[in-house]
């Protein structure tokens, strides 16, 4: 995705904001061009039917798309800011003649810049990251639940979802719901059943998606999720 805006550290911050994962290695400075007098714009264009072997690219808005500089100022005075989109959908296709990597130029006319083209870099390795150890996850975030589940609502609210879940036994429930168990205890029976089958498929997933159904529990949630 391409954002579009005159102030960079506003841009900066929208992508930490609403892109937890992203990250930024590419900025292009630029002057519009002025033609004849007509309203001065951006062209981005991509080659849709030139990519590497086993690679494709399709841009969400025409090709080539037009960004204008009134589009960019109208944006920006907006409250919140918001910065005019150019969103591409790339896509692999698993097989012996796909290439490792795909590069894929991008070119910008209407401007006047050192650099007018660069390029779309991206891996198998990152469209197919290898999955983090379940487990090594769990364990990273384990005191932080634990010390949320010393909370008698808290480890009561989340024991029960886990066990409609089918995440836990009904006898883990049952410890966890005795009221007459030290809370430690309680939440060591919870955090304990869930670490034998953390690593199973979609255990880790479903515990996070519960989680975050809860305001206290929510960040730590997020930050497995971030993880994973």
């Amino acid at each position: 995705m391409l954002l579009f805006g005159r102030d960079l550290n506003a841009i900066k911050m929208y992508m930490k904001n609403e892109f937890k994962k992203s990250k930024s290695d590419k900025e292009l400075f630029f002057k519009f061009e002025s033609t004849d007098g007509r309203i001065d714009s951006i062209e981005i264009h991509t080659d849709t039917e030139n990519c590497s072997e086993g690679w494709s690219i399709r841009p969400h808005q025409e090709n080539p798309t037009k960004v204008s500089r009134s589009t960019i100022d109208e944006y920006g005075h907006m409250n919140p800011i918001c910065f005019p989109q150019c969103r591409f959908t790339i896509t692999a296709t698993p097989g012996g003649n796909t290439n490792s990597e795909l590069m894929h130029p991008v070119t910008f006319k209407g401007i006047i810049s050192d650099n007018t083209m660069f390029n779309i870099v991206l891996s198998m390795d990152i469209i197919n990251p290898s999955p983090k150890d379940s487990k090594e996850i769990f364990r990273k975030h384990y005191a932080a639940l634990s010390d949320l589940l010393m909370i008698p609502e808290n480890i009561a609210a989340i024991a029960k979802q886990v066990y409609s879940e089918q995440l836990i036994s009904q006898e883990t429930l049952q410890d966890c719901m005795t009221d007459a168990r030290r809370p430690a205890d309680r939440a060591h029976s919870l955090l304990n059943a869930l670490r034998v089958t953390i690593d199973q498929p979609g255990v880790l997933a479903n515990l996070i998606k519960i989680l975050k159904k809860y305001e206290a529990f929510r960040s730590t949630a997020e930050e497995m999720e971030h993880d994973i």
